[in-house]
């Protein structure tokens, strides 16, 4: 199921899933170095939703990094974890900073 959805072609390094999170009520969170973080329903055996970790806070695409040409590491996810009272997913990003989703939408970046 999770093959489905991460996959981004690096020229530098592997492109690697990092981040998993499972709710224990048949919901998996995934964040990689592909730029996105995802939502699976293992029950339905279906993604729900994805978001996009390279727009910044209103909503435009970040740069790639100019040395690489890949994703910056402020677009690529290592980490995730969910907090079900506020249908929240926060995720960690490659260059330090956090992100905060609610419902699906971007609320702290």
């Amino acid at each position: 199921m999770m093959t489905q959805g991460h996959y981004a072609p690096k020229k530098t390094a592997l492109n690697e899933a990092w981040g998993l999170d499972i709710t224990g009520e048949g919901l998996i969170h995934t964040c990689s170095e592909d730029g996105t973080v995802r939502c699976f329903d293992t029950i339905e055996h279906k993604m729900n939703w994805y978001a996009d970790l390279n727009k910044d806070a209103t909503g435009k695409s970040m740069p790639m990094d100019p040395a690489t040409k890949d994703l910056g590491l402020a677009s690529q996810a290592k980490c995730v974890a969910s907090c079900k009272e506020k249908n929240a997913i926060a995720v960690g990003m490659c260059d330090g900073s956090l992100r905060i989703y609610e419902n699906g939408a971007l609320v702290y970046c």
